[in-house]
Parts: structure tokens; sequence; C-alpha cells
């Protein structure tokens, strides 16, 4: 029995290392920048109100219901804002232990599938990707998301090697449940198709009867109940009206019609996403082709589990470019099913399974790696000579004048990062092309933590001289007291009310509102850009407006470059 546990704990060194190794990476890079505008510091101060006011039943944001996602994300944010107070950590670390949580998930995914080795592969895959360093270092509900969705899959999966019993519809009800509390209805997206797919094409391999599925609709009912838990008494104190915007603006309508321009008809924009993979799953996209190829060929995880792997990739794929509204993040639950797949192609290779016309696709990868990879070392080489030239090329480009400026405050350390990266791609393309798959795909993993380490050491800071809602904030906070109210003009960006931390900051309009503020006796503080006070003084005269602080620099949310002061009525 000793014996038994040794090899056991042995076994679990690696996954829990590796996690471990994955946590303080994700860590390090959510400290590196203030919150982006606009859903970060949206959740985070809705996450800071909840904690002030008590209220944990419904969001609000500036004063006003935010119901563009469920309360669980919320909840989960208060703890560390509890512990840490409102910082960029204490709003970003359920990302980051979601993160975590979402690989040791796909982990067992592999081991069940493949083997340990292919889950540890797996792992790797999953955390080294652009797409899960975006959504995993930042305050919003995607990384839990995805930790809730794969919880689900991995249940099933573990269903499909016995037959699916009470003990799995009670952890599959818990894990879709948290995945409907957390961002409805895409938990059920994910599951439910792959169960169905699964069960129906492999019927033959597995046995399928009638208690299964009735566990099945259980669970996903009792998966329902404990959504409607909270979404009935949080829609009645709303008086209906976070049914109403929730389900029928942001559910309904973002599949229906394409909302802040993210989408379009879906016979134009169904192919969308495939791109979105190609550029986010790098370098992983090296060895797509040959995965997708073996995948097809039932060559992957033997007849059952390439059809858990095909229910969970093709359904979802499907319904999400079938939505109206399209953004990169939506399509973050495919990535352990990527990531499954590549890593049992490593595998399958070490092992000798796959055939001549999957070592063919294999690389044919390179097309699709490898123009990307050389030109983001091109960019990050020559960038500084050739970003301001496509700027003035297109009438002043403010968003590639930004990047020029980014990239050349931290010109060596670009170059190095850039000729590092050419490098470590020409290695990792002779290495693939020569199907040394093992070797090329730890190159891959070496050169994206690398990367990883030097945008979070060196880019972001550089882009954090740009940003002004953070500094302006904290000049307005050292210059006057906390009971001083603050409004803006022209700049309503979520951060700044973050990093004010005022409670409801008022917009006003340009013109008489300005000045019917302006006009008003007790003290209080203006946010407007500075051009367009000018203008006003001279027609209504001195508003007797003292500038306290100003920022100058670049509003990603709307690509522009922007010059804005703070000015205090009052004595």
């Amino acid at each position: 029995m000793l014996s038994e546990m040794q090899k056991r704990l042995s076994s679990a060194c690696a996954p829990l290392a590796l996690a471990g190794f994955i946590f303080l990476v994700y860590l390090f890079c959510a400290t590196r920048s203030t919150l982006w505008d606009r859903d970060e510091p949206r959740y985070a101060w809705a996450g800071v109100e909840m904690l002030h006011s008590g209220n944990y039943l419904y969001p609000v944001f500036n004063g006003v219901l935010r119901p563009d996602k469920p309360i669980l994300m919320y909840w989960l944010m208060t703890v560390p804002l509890r512990w840490w107070g409102a910082t960029e950590l204490a709003c970003r670390f359920c990302s980051v232990l979601g993160v975590v949580a979402a690989c040791l998930l796909t982990y067992l995914c592999g081991r069940f599938l493949f083997s340990a080795r292919a889950g540890l592969w797996a792992m790797a895959i999953l955390a080294a990707t652009p797409q899960m360093v975006m959504d995993g270092t930042a305050a919003i509900a995607d990384a839990v998301l995805l930790a809730c969705t794969t919880a689900a899959m991995t249940v099933f999966l573990h269903s499909l090697r016995s037959r699916f019993t009470v003990y799995h519809a009670l952890l599959t009800a818990l894990a879709l449940g948290a995945a409907l509390l957390e961002k409805a209805p895409v938990g059920a997206a994910v599951l439910l198709p792959a169960m169905a797919v699964t069960w129906w094409f492999a019927r033959g391999q597995i046995q399928v009867g009638w208690r299964a599925i009735l566990y099945a609709l259980l669970a996903t009912l009792a998966a329902g109940a404990i959504f409607l838990c909270w979404a009935v008494p949080a829609d009645r104190v709303t008086g209906g009206e976070f049914f109403r915007q929730f389900w029928g603006h942001h559910v309904a309508e973002r599949m229906l019609r394409p909302l802040e321009g993210h989408g379009g008809n879906f016979l134009l924009t169904l192919p969308i996403y495939i791109p979105v993979v190609v550029a986010l799953f790098l370098p992983w996209t090296l060895f797509l082709p040959g995965a997708l190829s073996a995948l097809a060929g039932a060559r992957l995880a033997g007849p059952v589990g390439k059809w858990f792997l095909r229910g969970w990739l093709v359904p979802f794929f499907l319904i999400m470019s079938l939505a109206a509204t399209k953004l990169p993040h939506y399509i973050l639950p495919l990535w352990p099913a990527l990531a499954l797949a590549v890593a049992g192609t490593i595998d399958a290779h070490e092992r000798r399974l796959l055939t001549p016309r999957d070592c063919a696709w294999l690389r044919r990868g390179a097309w699709l790696a490898a123009p990307l990879v050389f030109l983001l070392a091109f960019l990050l080489i020559a960038g500084t000579k050739l970003l301001p030239a496509l700027a003035a090329g297109r009438g002043g480009s403010a968003p590639l004048e930004a990047c020029a400026w980014v990239l050349a405050s931290e010109k060596w350390p670009c170059a190095a990062a850039g000729a590092a990266l050419a490098v470590l791609g020409f290695v990792a393309l002779r290495q693939h092309l020569a199907l040394r798959i093992q070797a090329a795909a730890r190159t891959c993993f070496a050169g994206a933590i690398g990367m990883l380490l030097f945008f979070a050491t060196f880019m972001l800071p550089a882009v954090e001289k740009l940003k002004v809602s953070a500094p302006l904030a904290r000049a307005i906070r050292a210059q006057t007291a906390e009971d001083v109210p603050v409004a803006t003009c022209e700049y309503a960006e979520p951060s700044l009310i973050f990093y004010l931390n005022r409670g409801v900051i008022h917009n006003l309009a340009q013109g008489s509102a300005v000045i019917a503020w302006a006009r008003e006796p007790q003290p209080g503080v203006l946010i407007i850009p500075r051009d367009i006070l000018p203008p006003l003084q001279r027609r209504y005269g001195d508003l007797g407006l003292r500038e306290i602080a100003s920022a100058s620099g670049f509003n990603y949310s709307k690509g522009t470059w922007c010059d804005l002061v703070a000015v205090r009525r009052g004595p």
C-alpha cells in the first residue's frame, strides 16, 4: 500500500509543479499593468461597490444596475478585494486561479484520453497561448468560466470510462451551475452539445441507457435551479429589469445582431474565428493541422475519445459562429480541446501512431505559424521605423503612432526580443519540418514563456506611460478631500471611475451642462479635454475654474490621443 501511495504522489508532483509555475508566471503578469478599459474596471468597480454596499444580490456599476453578466464573478472578486483592497492583483486574482484550475483539469482530460505525459503537454499548451494569457490575467469572467466548463467536460469524460452515475450527475450539476452563474448560457452551450454528439456517435462503443440520460437531464435541471436560486430574487428586487436587460439585450440581441460593431452577417463572418484561432493559439498553430488530421482520422484517443473531442470543438464553434456578435474571447472554451488535440498528436507521434498523411499535415502547419512568428519578430526589430511610415500613410493613424512610441521607448529590449524570437522560430521550424515533434514543442513552449515574460517586463510598463486614468486619478485624490464630487466630460472611461474611488461619477454633455456645473457653489472637480474649455470661456466669460491636474496620453478604447485637465470649482 505504501508503494502504491508513493506512486500516486510521484505522479501528482509533475502536474502540481507545472501548475505552480503557471500560477507564478500569470501572477507576475497580472501585476504589471493598470486595469484595461472597458470591461476590466467595470467588473472591478462593481465588485468594489458590492463590497462597500453589502448588496450581494445584483451588481451595480457607478450607481447603475449592471446586468451584463450573472453574479458569480463579483462574489468571487469581493474575497481578494476584502484582503488587499481595490488593487489590480485583487481584481485579477480569481482569473489567475481560474487559469490554474483549467490547466489542471485539462491535464486530467489528457491523462484519461492519452497518457500522463500528454496531459502535461496539454497543460503547458493551454497556458502558453496569447488568448489564454490575455483572459487569464484580466479582471473578467472568462478564465473562471473556462475552469467551470472544463470541470464539466472532465466529469463527462470520466463518465465515459464506465457510465454516467449519480456521482457524475452531482458533479455536473455543480460545475454547470457555476458556469451558468458565471456567464450564462455559455456553460450549457459547451457541455450539452458535446454530450449529445458523443453519446450518439459513440453509442456502439459505450453503454448509454435511459438511466444515464435521466441523470444527465436531472443534472441539467439542477444546474438551472442553482442559477434560478439567484436569478429570480435578483430579478424581483430590480423590478424585472435584470431579466429584461440581461436576457433581452446581452443574450438575445448579441445572438441576433452585432453589438458595438463586433460581427456581422453569418454567411460572411462564419470563417472569422479561423484566423482568430490561427493567431491567438500561437505557437501551437504549428501543430494544429496535423492534430486536426489525426482527429478526423480517428487516430487520437480511440473511437470514444475522438467523438468527445469533436463534440467539444465542432458544435460550440458553430454556435459561436452563428451568434451575430463576435469577440475573440467568446471561443475561449475551445482552447482546452485544442490543447488536448495537439498534446495527443505529440504523444501519438512519439508512439508512431500517426500516418504519413498526418505527418504531411503536421509539416503544413509551418505555413500558418511561420509568417505570424517572423512578422512579429520583424515588427519588434524594425517597428520603430516601419510603423511611423505606415501611420503617416494612413493620415496619421493614432493607434499605429502609439504602437511606434511604445516600441521606441523600449527599442533595444524589443530588438533583442525580436532577434531571439526569430532564432527560436527558425529552430522550431527546422525541428518541426524534420518531424522532431517533441523537440519542436519544447522550443515553442520556451519561446512562448520567454515572450510572455518579455512583454510583461518591458512592454506593459511602457504602455502604462500612455495611459491617463490612473495618474490623473492619483493627482486628483492627492489634492482634494474624499467627499469632493467628481464629474467628467468627453472622458467617461470606467478605469477613471475605478481609480478615483469617489463613488458615483456623473458624465456631462458639452456646452450648457458644463456651464451649469461650473456655476454651482459647492466644491467639485471636472475632468475635461483641454481644448473644450477655452471656447466656453470666450463665450460665457471666466468660469472661475482652477486647473489642479492634467494628463496626456492615448485613449486606446477610442483609438485617439487625448489631453485632459482636471479643474476645480469653489473654494
